[in-house]
C-alpha cells in the first residue's frame, strides 16, 4: 500500500520574533536570514515529502513558537486537523483518481 507524504506550511507570515525565526532554522535547517525570508513569503512550504509523526512534531513546534503553520497531506491535498482527529477518507483523489487513505487512529 502507498503511503501518503505531508507537507508543513507556514500559512501566515508573523512578527518574525528571534523564537519563531529559530523555530523555523531548527525544522528546517536554514540560518536566521533564510528562515526570516520563508516567514516573509508565507503562505509557504517549509518541509516537503515527510511522514505524518515527523509533520506532526515539525507543526507542533512551530505553532509553539507562535508560527502559524498547517500540516497538508500531498496525496489528497487535505490538510490534518489541529488536534489531530482521524482524518475522513472522502473520495478518491480526482486529479490522481487514487483511493482514500485510511483514517488514521488517535
Amino acid at each position: 500500500m502507498e503511503v501518503p507524504e505531508f507537507t508543513v506550511l507556514v500559512t501566515e507570515s508573523g512578527n518574525g520574533g528571534h523564537k519563531a525565526l529559530q523555530a523555523i532554522g531548527a525544522v528546517t535547517g536554514l540560518s536566521l536570514w533564510r528562515s526570516k525570508l520563508l516567514l516573509d513569503s508565507a503562505p509557504a512550504a517549509v518541509v516537503e515529502k515527510i511522514p505524518l509523526d515527523t509533520a506532526v512534531v515539525a507543526a507542533r513546534r512551530l505553532q509553539e513558537a507562535d508560527v502559524s503553520a498547517a500540516v497538508r497531506c500531498t496525496w489528497c491535498d487535505r490538510a490534518v486537523p489541529h488536534d489531530e482527529t482521524p482524518l475522513d477518507p472522502g473520495p478518491a483523489h480526482p486529479a490522481t483518481g487514487r483511493p482514500p487513505i485510511a483514517k488514521r487512529t488517535p
